[in-house]
């Protein structure tokens, strides 16, 4: 880390007045601490991992009192993260002059979802990360995580009492003629062969599959009533004392569906400005690039988590006054934060519903809802912004933010 990037974050540490989600401050200027292993396990659990800053003292607002040793602080560090935590985690480390003291600033690597949760090897607890605190995993949350271990199937499991009746007729058409123009194979297959081939249906009796319903059904939330968009706007100053949100909306049907409505609620409550280019002309600019609002939406739609444990959790949109966020379910699957959106590293947690919705067309415009642009986001926001600061760290069993 550079003199400059530490100088902004202890900025933002004492303007908080307390330790960040992804940033743990050690004041270390008598020596090693001895109570990091908690939060070694919380970063190993987090996508992104986290931060920890050796020689600040929070008791005293975050003033600079330098470590002990910049080199066995380090070695300290290195023999941590080995032998205090269960897996091991890795990490860089640097030591960075600021205000006449010498810190030391380390980055702990977030560990691959195959290898989650990491355990404190004294206790075998484990831990996530949650404001500045490190909070011991619930027993929901431990069963997420291990059932990250292996490639999830929640999206082919029957949905039982279900019927290809429960399909949306125009959907299903549509769907159809999709995969027999993308696929030799399926052309060659009849309808109900085509819809057990694409895990739409689970055999011959034709109950549909969780992916299938969520997907082309009528109404899925019939038995899935969580699986949805829970999205509201942030109250602004003009807005009457004690009102928590404003035009509060809950997205359902089926995926195709809540995608298209979501859109248009939110370009509905966001602002359109005129920008002009370099060649003078001034043109309709929306408040967020609508290309990337609709890519991180459908991504939250067919890749959150659809365990047990997180059925009845919705996805939710909210509009706050300088920033959209979006959280789905179950947060990041099979990738880590350093990885996501580039270009030819996909990851798909519900690979069954994904291919399905790549055949799905939204009604209104007829574009496909699974397009795999995630990188489209990071090149919006750089434009915007001139730099991709859409992805915040947060937990992997509660929900992972996507905001711009």
């Amino acid at each position: 880390m550079q003199a400059d990037d530490l100088a902004t974050l202890v900025a933002d540490l004492r303007a908080e007045g307390s330790d960040l989600a992804e940033v743990e401050v050690k004041r270390a200027q008598r020596g090693f601490p001895d109570s990091l292993a908690p939060t070694l396990s919380a970063f190993g659990n987090t996508p992104g991992g986290g931060t920890v800053i050796f020689g600040l003292d929070e008791n005293a607002g975050f003033q600079a009192v330098g470590v002990y040793d910049a080199s066995e602080c380090k070695r300290a560090l290195g023999a941590a993260v080995r032998n205090s935590v269960e897996p091991p985690l890795t990490f860089s480390a640097s030591t960075v002059q600021f205000e006449s003291k010498e810190l030391v600033v380390a980055e702990v690597d977030e560990l691959p979802g195959s290898s989650k949760p990491c355990r404190v090897t004294k206790t075998k607890k484990s831990y996530l990360r949650s404001y500045d605190g490190d909070y011991p995993l619930s027993d929901v949350e431990e069963q997420a995580f291990l059932a990250n271990r292996e490639t999830p199937r929640f999206d082919i499991q029957p949905v039982n009492g279900t019927s290809e009746g429960d399909l949306d007729p125009d959907l299903v058409t549509v769907y159809l003629r999709n995969c027999r123009q993308g696929s030799s194979s399926l052309d060659k297959m009849s309808d109900a062969e085509i819809l057990h081939k694409t895990g739409v249906t689970t055999g011959s009796d034709r109950t549909l599959t969780l992916g299938g319903i969520l997907s082309l059904g009528t109404y899925p939330q019939q038995y899935f009533p969580n699986l949805v968009i829970q999205a509201s706007v942030a109250p602004g100053p003009d807005d009457p004392p004690g009102t928590r949100a404003v035009d509060a909306r809950k997205f359902d049907g089926p995926i195709p569906v809540m995608l298209d409505e979501a859109l248009r609620w939110v370009s509905r409550n966001t602002r359109t400005r005129v920008q002009f280019g370099a060649d003078g002309q001034g043109r309709d600019e929306t408040e967020y690039p609508a290309e990337a609002v609709r890519e991180l939406l459908s991504n939250a739609l067919v890749h959150r988590d659809l365990g047990p444990y997180s059925l009845g959790e919705a996805i939710t949109l909210r509009l706050e006054t300088s920033q959209l966020v979006l959280s789905n379910p179950g947060g990041l699957w099979g990738l880590t934060v350093a990885k996501l959106g580039h270009t030819n590293v996909t990851s798909a947690r519900n690979g069954y519903l994904v291919r399905i919705c790549q055949n799905v067309r939204v009604a209104n415009t007829g574009n496909r809802v699974v397009e795999a642009r995630l990188p489209v986001v990071f090149r919006q926001c750089l434009r915007r912004s001139g730099r991709p600061e859409w992805f915040r760290r947060a937990s992997m069993i509660k929900p992972s933010d996507f905001r711009f």
